[in-house]
């Protein structure tokens, strides 16, 4: 699981015990694959564990999704939304120059 699918996980988790969402889930992508032989990856998962807080929407409470070609989406609650695109990663696989305009929008918005 990706970062991109924090927010609807989040929203399914709520009110449920983990193990019981996972286990939905599972079963759904097993239904829709027509696969039984799909499993989570327990390294993946840790990957997630360790480095997940630094996903940029952390920081600036604007939660938000960043894509491999430099594009940041985030959304502004009860407004709107907003784009970021510009080449040039940092250190951690993010347009650098998206992220700070996402920073400086969040200061200046808020």
């Amino acid at each position: 699981m990706n970062t991109g699918a924090i927010v609807p996980t989040d929203t399914i988790l709520a009110g449920n015990s983990p193990k019981e969402v996972l286990g939905e889930m599972l079963r759904f992508v097993h239904f829709a694959a027509d696969d039984d032989n799909i499993h989570f990856d327990r390294a993946v998962a840790q990957s997630e564990r360790d480095i997940g807080y630094r996903n940029f929407a952390f920081r600036v409470d604007l939660p938000g999704k960043s894509g491999a070609g430099g594009g940041i989406f985030t959304i502004i609650p009860g407004i709107g939304s907003a784009a970021f695109w510009a080449p040039g990663f940092n250190t951690y696989g993010k347009s650098k120059l998206g992220t700070e305009a996402k920073e400086q929008f969040a200061r200046v918005t808020s």
